[in-house]
C-alpha cells in the first residue's frame, strides 16, 4: 500500500499495487475488480475491468479492487486508488451525498441514484458488493462524465 504523506493542502489518498490483466489498457477513472486466479501469486494482484453486460447481472465475481488513477498498459503494473477523494467515470446522472457502486452499462463507470432518495441502483442485494463510496458532488453528465466520490474500500 502506498499512503501519502500528511499535507496540510490535500487530502489523504491511499493505493495499491496492482498489474493489468485486461486484454485492453486501464485508463484514469476506471473502476477494476481482482481477476479470478489459482496462482497464488497474483491473487490481489491482478485486476481487470468490470465488465457490466455480466457482472452487473450475475453478481462481481472478483472484489472491488479501485480507481484507476492513471493509465496502466495491458500487463503493466500501476497503482489502483482505494481510499479518499477520486474522480471517477460515471455513466448517468448522479446527486451528491449518496452511495455509489461499480455497474453502469458501460464497462468500468459508476452508477448512483439520480435523486437522494432513490435507493434502487445502490440497495440491491447484487448491487451491495459493488459499493466503491459516496459522491462528494452531483454529476450531470451533460456537462462533465467525471465526479468527484470518496472511496471507501479497505
Amino acid at each position: 500500500m502506498q499512503f501519502t504523506q500528511v499535507h496540510r493542502t490535500e487530502q489523504e489518498k491511499v493505493f495499491i499495487s496492482v498489474k493489468n490483466n485486461d486484454t485492453v489498457a486501464l485508463t484514469a477513472g476506471l473502476i477494476v475488480k481482482f481477476s479470478a486466479t489459482t496462482t497464488n501469486a497474483d491473487q490481489g494482484r491482478l485486476v481487470e475491468l468490470i465488465e457490466n453486460a455480466h457482472d452487473v447481472d450475475v453478481g462481481i465475481v472478483g472484489h472491488v479492487a479501485g480507481v484507476v488513477p492513471a493509465t496502466i498498459a495491458i500487463g503493466e503494473v500501476g497503482l489502483v486508488q482505494v481510499y479518499g477523494a477520486a474522480d471517477v467515470l460515471f455513466g448517468a446522472d448522479t446527486a451528491v451525498g449518496i452511495g455509489v457502486r461499480a455497474g453502469h452499462a458501460t464497462d468500468g463507470h459508476a452508477w448512483g441514484a439520480s435523486v437522494a432518495n432513490d435507493g434502487d441502483n445502490i440497495y440491491s442485494a447484487t448491487a451491495q458488493q459493488a459499493v466503491i463510496g459516496t459522491t462528494l458532488e452531483a454529476v450531470d453528465i451533460s456537462e462533465s462524465t467525471t465526479g468527484s466520490v470518496f472511496l471507501s474500500l479497505m
